[in-house]
């Protein structure tokens, strides 16, 4: 069913400014496409000329008695295609007043997880990945692999 008030539209566009907002404060120049067709966010390392393309993904959690849940859901069929420069995920969760915990990792790093069926659900009619994550105080675990490694993770936008 639709979501009549729009906030799910509201909630991905802020994460997407916020995450444009983080870039400038890491010292790299960020875009929004005019056309999304996939893309949520280019960035460049200006004096280097290093390009990656960014797609951001926003979730309302859930609290829970060890902390908070959420559920992202992917195209499958991006998450798994190599494409030049590399894709990265931003995958943000909004608690009921501020932003949680969130994770920065790179396609080819997500598509090892899903390779071996690993984590996610995956709907063929769809054709997406539906990745349940618990965040815990001192751990990020979807279908029992920690991705704590990958929270807020910067290195892939070193500053100069």
């Amino acid at each position: 069913m639709p979501n009549k008030d729009n906030s799910n539209l509201y909630l991905g566009r802020a994460a997407q400014l916020l995450v444009v907002s983080e870039f400038l404060l890491h010292k790299w120049n960020a875009a929004i496409p005019e056309v999304d067709t996939g893309d949520d966010v280019f960035v460049v390392k200006d004096r280097i000329g290093e390009f990656k393309r960014i797609q951001v993904k926003a979730v309302h959690g859930i609290t829970t008695k060890y902390g908070y849940s959420a559920k992202f859901t992917l195209p499958y069929t991006q998450a798994i295609t190599p494409i030049t420069p590399e894709l990265v995920y931003f995958l943000y969760v909004r608690l009921s007043k501020e932003w949680g915990r969130y994770l920065i990792i790179e396609r080819s790093e997500l598509h090892k997880y899903l390779d071996p069926n690993t984590i996610g659900t995956y709907n063929q009619k769809k054709d997406t990945v539906q990745l349940y994550f618990a965040f815990h105080p001192l751990k990020i675990i979807c279908k029992k692999v920690d991705f704590k490694i990958h929270e807020s993770n910067w290195s892939l936008f070193p500053e100069l």
